[in-house]
């Protein structure tokens, strides 16, 4: 009987994955690669935006981490050896965690197919639709709700047009950025329940 029943679950899972092609394609290249996922509006590794707290993620990912002060208002928890911080805001007596940034060498892609370190800026306006590109320093950043991705850009201080940025193949994501769903300011606002 318990043997019917696993391969009723494979037969639901194959499937499932046969009937969402991207899917598929996307496991079967973490599979291989060893990459991770990274779940818009959610988090990654078991840290969520907007529920996990400080203390959480040094239950999962230890002591070990530099903490980084911006301005008065926010904290980073930097791990560069996994290539993962989490930002909370200094305000929240509880610290949780409002923003989950991954880059090298994190490895990690988004369930519409955007891998870090492999996909230009064409490739996730492919995915998640058109978005006018902010300037930042040395990248250029696309927002969309519950996510941030961060494009290399070649040239600091200068500013391209959108369409000579999508037609250049190089310019790879260097940093996906995990946010809140509701947008907004980054600290949270305070809940006093």
């Amino acid at each position: 009987m318990k043997r019917c029943g696993r391969v009723f679950v494979c037969l639901l899972a194959v499937g499932f994955v046969a009937a969402c092609p991207s899917w598929s394609a996307a496991v079967a290249a973490d599979d291989r690669e060893g990459r991770e996922l990274i779940s818009e509006g959610l988090g990654v590794r078991g840290v969520y935006v907007g529920r996990s707290t400080a203390d959480d993620v040094v239950a999962a990912y230890g002591k070990e981490f530099e903490l980084i002060e911006h301005g008065a208002q926010s904290s980073e928890m930097k791990y560069a050896a996994l290539g993962l911080s989490f930002h909370y805001c200094r305000d929240d007596a509880r610290k949780r965690i409002f923003r989950v940034e991954c880059r090298a060498p994190f490895r990690g892609f988004t369930a519409r197919g955007v891998v870090m370190g492999e996909s230009s800026a064409r490739d996730v306006v492919k995915a998640y639709g058109p978005a006018e590109p902010s300037a930042a320093g040395e990248s250029w950043a696309y927002q969309y709700p519950g996510i941030r991705f961060r494009v290399e850009n070649r040239q600091p201080g200068r500013v391209e047009p959108i369409s000579k940025l999508l037609g250049r193949k190089s310019s790879k994501v260097v940093a996906i950025d995990v946010l809140t769903l509701a947008g907004g300011p980054d600290c949270l606002p305070q809940n006093p329940h």
